[in-house]
This record gives C-alpha cells, sequence and structure tokens, in this order.
C-alpha cells in the first residue's frame, strides 16, 4: 500500500504553523501592536498570562524587513520583559524588551540590544480592520484575520507586480506576478476560457500561492523556509502547477515537490487517479478499503508491466532504489506533460534527492485507453 506521508507535505507544515492558536491560558491576553523601535517601524504581537507562571511569548517584524522574530518573555509587576531571538542553536539572547502599559492601549518602554545601546519603544493597539490584503477573498486568510491577526498583517505586505505574460495553445495566457517581499510569483489566467472558470482557476491558483508565501515568511529561529510555484504544463482542458519548497532545518534540512492539475473548466484541483485509471467504472476514493483493494490487486501490477515494457523496472540511479518498493509512487506526485504522465516517486527525509525521479514518465501512447476521456491528451 502507498504510504501517504502528508506530514511531509509543505503546504500542511505551513499551515500548521500559521493556524495552530498560540498556548491557550484560562486568561490569556493577546496584544496586537504597531509602533517604533527608535525610527523603526514595527508589528509585534504579545501573549501572556498572569496565571500561568507569568510567561509570555512574542514574535515581531520591522516594516523594512518583514521577517518575523520569535522572543521569550515574562509577565510581572504589569510590566512585560521579552528577549530572543528563540534559537534552537544559540542560547544567548541578541535583544530585550522592556515595556509597560501606559493609556488607552498604548505600551512603552525601550530596546537593549546586545552592545547594550537603548533605544525607546512606542507601541499602540493595531486596528486590523484598516488592512487591505491581495488574497482577502481566500478562506485561509479570512480564518487568519479572526484567529491569528498577527500572520494576517505580515502577509498583507505582499505586494504583486506583473513582471511577464505568458501563453500557450488556443490562447490560453497567464500574467506572471512577482512579490519581493517572499520572492514568490503567482500565475494569473487573463484568457483561454470563460470568465467564470478564470475566477475559479484564479482562486485556486492563489491558495496555492498563498501557501507558499506562508512558508517563505515563516520566523527565522526555526530554520529559512523558501517555496515557490511554476507552472508546467497547460492545454484546453488542464494546468499544471508545481510547487516547490525547501528548509535548511539546521540539522535536517528537507525540501519537497508537490504537483497539482487543475481543470480548466471549473478551477478544480483533479485527484491524480481521476487523470489515470486501470480499474473498471469510477477510481474510488483515496484511504477507503475500495482504493486499498485497487491499489494492491490492479495498480501497482499494472505498474509493474509498464516499467517492464519501457525498459525501466531494474533501473538503480545513485543507490535510489526505486522498484523494490511500489509505495514510494505516492499518486500525490503523479501530473500530465506534454509527452505522458509523470510519476513522481515520493521518499523518505533521509532519500529525499531519490524523489521525482526524470525517466518515468508513462508515454501516453502506452496509457491512452486509461486516460479519463473528459479531458484532452496529446496525440
Amino acid at each position: 500500500m502507498y504510504k501517504y506521508l502528508i506530514l511531509e507535505n509543505y503546504k500542511i507544515i505551513a499551515l500548521f504553523f500559521l493556524l495552530i492558536p498560540c498556548k491557550s491560558y484560562s486568561q490569556e491576553k493577546d496584544l496586537l501592536l504597531k509602533g517604533f523601535i527608535g525610527k523603526y517601524f514595527i508589528v509585534i504581537h504579545i501573549t501572556y498570562d498572569i496565571n500561568s507562571r507569568n510567561q509570555c511569548e512574542a514574535e515581531y517584524y520591522y516594516k523594512s524587513q518583514k521577517k518575523t522574530i520569535s522572543l521569550d518573555g515574562e509577565f510581572s509587576n504589569n510590566s512585560i520583559k521579552l528577549w530572543g531571538p528563540i534559537s534552537r542553536w544559540e542560547n544567548d539572547s541578541t535583544e530585550t524588551f522592556f515595556l509597560k502599559p501606559t493609556i488607552n492601549g498604548k505600551w512603552e518602554g525601550y530596546w537593549k540590544g546586545n552592545k547594550n545601546i537603548s533605544v525607546p519603544v512606542k507601541l499602540i493597539p493595531y486596528d486590523i480592520n484598516s488592512i487591505s490584503h491581495y488574497f482577502s477573498r481566500l478562506t485561509t486568510v479570512k480564518e487568519l484575520k479572526k484567529h491569528e491577526p498577527y500572520q494576517y498583517v505580515l502577509t498583507s505586505e505582499i505586494s504583486f507586480k506583473v513582471v511577464n505574460t505568458v501563453c500557450y495553445e488556443k490562447n490560453i495566457c497567464f500574467q506572471v506576478l512577482h512579490d519581493e517581499l517572499s520572492d514568490t510569483y503567482l500565475f494569473k489566467m487573463i484568457s483561454g476560457t470563460n470568465e467564470s472558470s478564470l475566477v475559479k482557476i484564479n482562486k485556486t491558483i492563489d491558495s496555492l500561492t498563498f501557501d507558499a508565501i506562508s512558508m517563505s515568511l515563516m520566523p527565522s529561529s526555526i530554520g529559512s523556509f523558501n517555496a515557490n510555484t511554476s507552472i508546467s504544463y497547460v492545454n484546453q482542458s488542464l494546468i499544471v502547477l508545481n510547487t516547490y519548497a525547501d528548509y535548511d532545518g539546521g540539522a535536517h534540512p528537507d525540501f519537497s515537490y508537490t504537483n497539482y492539475t487543475i481543470d480548466i473548466q471549473n478551477g478544480e484541483i483533479i485527484p491524480a487517479q481521476k487523470l489515470l485509471y486501470f480499474g473498471e467504472g469510477s477510481a474510488p476514493n483515496s484511504y477507503s478499503t475500495a482504493w486499498n483493494d485497487y491499489e494492491e490487486n490492479i495498480l501497482i501490477p499494472s505498474l509493474e508491466n509498464l516499467f517492464k515494457q519501457m525498459n525501466i523496472d531494474s533501473l538503480s540511479i545513485d543507490e535510489c532504489d526505486y522498484f523494490s518498493d511500489y509505495s514510494n509512487w505516492n499518486l500525490n506526485s503523479w501530473y500530465p506533460t506534454k509527452e505522458g504522465i509523470c510519476l513522481g516517486a515520493f521518499f523518505p527525509r533521509s532519500n529525499r534527492a531519490c524523489d521525482n525521479p526524470c525517466f518515468t514518465v508513462l508515454p501516453y501512447n502506452l496509457i491512452r485507453q486509461y486516460l479519463n476521456p473528459k479531458y484532452i491528451w496529446p496525440k
């Protein structure tokens, strides 16, 4: 059976960090403030609880840098002390905040760096209702606004500029936009289908791109994240959007590729088994008993037979054992190309370099009878 290593998928990891709430205390105070450290504008989010050993946490970013810095701290005598950055690899704090409340929700104090230089700090409550957000129509962003206002503010700093236009067959064209903050590209479909479909397609692409951006803006204290999107294949019925993410992770770096096939008529992501199915009738849903039976009795034997026809069933490259365990051929990495359906193998982190071998594209002439006739396929 296939190993669905969901937690390896960068999208799930990104959403986990974005949406999981901070520590849940009985009387937690949650502050979202904006203001200045000296002349430098910052946005800071502080949580603390007087009934939990006065523990305190914070995260903030400079307007000029927009990279989150995480802090520990304590609440005592109606004042807050914060220190950090928090790091798994460094024990020494490089900066400290000392803050006290004044009036109308304002806080004042000073910031001290590792050179013992003190700078005044003045902060006021941040009304996020005054913020416009490029991705405001996405459900994920609406949830951020409700439950994670700091992340909502941080991601609102995104600003895309059109850098190019690319066109494919049948006048299917995309604007290519770039955001300097996250160094992420966004593709906006502008022609090639009706207006209703354009709206649905662009919402799907926006959602996948926002996940990549969220990854890129994660706190530097837990490692450096980078993620991006690209389009690898387009025809009259399908769009293939590829996402790549990497994480330096200190002693445990990682990277991943995820591929999404989008229906050009309704903007929905098409599961791999709805594209290529070796059974009869409709493909069963993933994770179901029927799917497990299909996988074991039909899918894996079919792949074995195809790999033999392609003379690659015993191929081994750089110690990557592709064919003794067919559970590595994860459907989440399958996607159409001009030449055929690319099967992207998926390995545990220790063998991540073996992912997505370039030789496993099933030619259309070998699999045409198993392709979904709803979609247009190359001759």
